[in-house]
Protein backbone atom coordinates (compact mmCIF):
# COMPACT_ATOMS: atom_id res chain seq x y z
CA UNK A 1 0.00 0.00 0.00
CA UNK A 2 3.03 2.19 0.70
CA UNK A 3 4.06 1.56 -2.48
CA UNK A 4 1.39 2.48 -4.68
CA UNK A 5 0.71 5.92 -2.62
CA UNK A 6 4.16 6.96 -2.98
CA UNK A 7 3.94 6.25 -6.73
CA UNK A 8 0.37 8.05 -6.82
CA UNK A 9 1.96 10.90 -5.25
CA UNK A 10 5.12 10.89 -7.79
CA UNK A 11 2.77 10.64 -10.85
CA UNK A 12 0.23 13.64 -9.52
CA UNK A 13 3.33 16.00 -8.84
CA UNK A 14 5.04 14.69 -12.47
CA UNK A 15 2.24 15.12 -14.53
CA UNK A 16 1.20 18.42 -13.16
CA UNK A 17 4.49 19.90 -13.75
CA UNK A 18 5.16 18.33 -17.18
CA UNK A 19 1.98 18.95 -18.19
CA UNK A 20 2.80 22.65 -18.99
CA UNK A 21 4.68 21.78 -21.54
CA UNK A 22 4.44 22.96 -25.01
CA UNK A 23 2.66 20.73 -27.83
CA UNK A 24 5.09 20.66 -30.85
CA UNK A 25 3.49 17.37 -32.92
CA UNK A 26 0.23 15.73 -31.92
CA UNK A 27 0.06 12.37 -33.02
CA UNK A 28 -3.19 9.94 -32.62
CA UNK A 29 -3.47 6.50 -32.20
CA UNK A 30 -6.17 4.41 -33.83
CA UNK A 31 -9.27 7.02 -33.63
CA UNK A 32 -7.83 8.93 -30.77
CA UNK A 33 -5.27 11.86 -30.00
CA UNK A 34 -5.91 11.39 -26.11
CA UNK A 35 -2.83 9.62 -26.02
CA UNK A 36 -1.16 11.88 -23.35
CA UNK A 37 -1.49 11.03 -19.79
CA UNK A 38 0.03 8.53 -16.98
CA UNK A 39 -0.79 4.79 -17.43
CA UNK A 40 -0.14 2.16 -14.35
CA UNK A 41 -0.08 -1.52 -13.98
CA UNK A 42 1.22 -4.59 -12.86
CA UNK A 43 3.42 -6.36 -15.17
CA UNK A 44 4.71 -9.76 -15.13
CA UNK A 45 8.13 -10.42 -13.56
CA UNK A 46 10.51 -13.79 -13.51
CA UNK A 47 11.46 -13.46 -10.22
CA UNK A 48 8.58 -11.68 -8.23
CA UNK A 49 5.25 -11.32 -7.99
CA UNK A 50 5.26 -8.56 -10.60
CA UNK A 51 6.84 -4.48 -11.48
CA UNK A 52 4.03 -1.88 -10.46
CA UNK A 53 5.02 0.26 -13.44
CA UNK A 54 3.62 3.91 -14.18
CA UNK A 55 4.85 5.59 -17.26
CA UNK A 56 3.61 9.36 -18.23
CA UNK A 57 3.63 10.37 -21.76
CA UNK A 58 4.20 13.98 -22.83
CA UNK A 59 2.49 15.75 -25.49
CA UNK A 60 6.37 16.88 -26.21
CA UNK A 61 7.35 12.92 -26.57
CA UNK A 62 8.73 12.96 -23.54
CA UNK A 63 8.26 10.45 -20.54
CA UNK A 64 8.42 9.46 -17.32
CA UNK A 65 8.40 5.87 -15.95
CA UNK A 66 8.54 4.44 -12.16
CA UNK A 67 8.98 0.64 -11.74
CA UNK A 68 8.95 -1.00 -7.92
CA UNK A 69 9.72 -4.63 -8.27
CA UNK A 70 6.66 -6.44 -5.94
CA UNK A 71 7.68 -8.15 -2.44
CA UNK A 72 11.27 -6.42 -3.08
CA UNK A 73 12.64 -3.92 -0.69
CA UNK A 74 10.30 -1.22 -2.48
CA UNK A 75 13.39 0.31 -4.44
CA UNK A 76 11.75 2.55 -7.08
CA UNK A 77 13.50 2.52 -10.73
CA UNK A 78 13.44 5.61 -12.45
CA UNK A 79 13.59 6.46 -16.25
CA UNK A 80 13.16 9.38 -18.33
CA UNK A 81 13.63 10.77 -21.81
CA UNK A 82 12.03 11.05 -25.45
CA UNK A 83 9.94 8.11 -27.28
CA UNK A 84 9.62 8.01 -31.19
CA UNK A 85 6.44 6.93 -33.09
CA UNK A 86 6.42 4.03 -35.48
CA UNK A 87 5.41 5.21 -39.28
CA UNK A 88 2.12 3.85 -38.10
CA UNK A 89 1.82 6.35 -35.20
CA UNK A 90 0.53 3.64 -33.29
CA UNK A 91 3.75 1.62 -31.52
CA UNK A 92 6.24 4.00 -29.06
CA UNK A 93 10.01 3.58 -28.71
CA UNK A 94 10.77 4.78 -25.09
CA UNK A 95 14.71 5.98 -25.15
CA UNK A 96 16.58 7.21 -22.16
CA UNK A 97 17.29 3.83 -20.79
CA UNK A 98 19.87 0.96 -22.19
CA UNK A 99 17.51 -1.42 -23.78
CA UNK A 100 14.26 0.44 -25.83
CA UNK A 101 11.00 -0.30 -24.59
CA UNK A 102 8.34 -0.61 -27.16
CA UNK A 103 4.65 -0.03 -26.11
CA UNK A 104 1.58 -0.07 -28.70
CA UNK A 105 -0.59 2.91 -27.69
CA UNK A 106 -3.97 1.44 -27.65
CA UNK A 107 -7.79 3.39 -26.18
CA UNK A 108 -7.20 4.83 -22.74
CA UNK A 109 -4.40 1.74 -22.54
CA UNK A 110 -0.37 1.24 -23.23
CA UNK A 111 0.20 -2.29 -24.19
CA UNK A 112 3.61 -3.71 -23.89
CA UNK A 113 5.47 -5.41 -26.21
CA UNK A 114 7.99 -7.72 -26.54
CA UNK A 115 12.38 -6.45 -27.93
CA UNK A 116 11.48 -6.90 -31.00
CA UNK A 117 8.27 -4.77 -30.87
CA UNK A 118 5.69 -7.23 -31.20
CA UNK A 119 3.08 -8.27 -29.51
CA UNK A 120 3.55 -10.41 -26.63
CA UNK A 121 1.49 -14.00 -26.96
CA UNK A 122 -0.04 -16.85 -24.83
CA UNK A 123 -1.72 -17.03 -21.13
CA UNK A 124 -0.04 -13.77 -19.75
CA UNK A 125 -0.44 -11.93 -22.47
CA UNK A 126 -3.61 -9.10 -21.11
CA UNK A 127 -0.98 -8.87 -18.09
CA UNK A 128 0.77 -6.52 -20.43
CA UNK A 129 -1.28 -3.77 -20.57
CA UNK A 130 -1.28 -0.68 -18.60
CA UNK A 131 -4.43 1.17 -17.81
CA UNK A 132 -4.62 5.18 -18.48
CA UNK A 133 -5.64 6.49 -15.41
CA UNK A 134 -5.16 10.41 -15.80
Amino acid sequence: MKKKAILFIFAVFTFGFLSCATVNDIRSSGSSDNWDGAYEGIIPAADTSGIQALIILNRNETYIASYVYLDTDGEIFNYNGTFKWNKKGSVITLEGSSIPSYYRVEENALRQLDTHGKVIRGNLADNYVLRKIQ
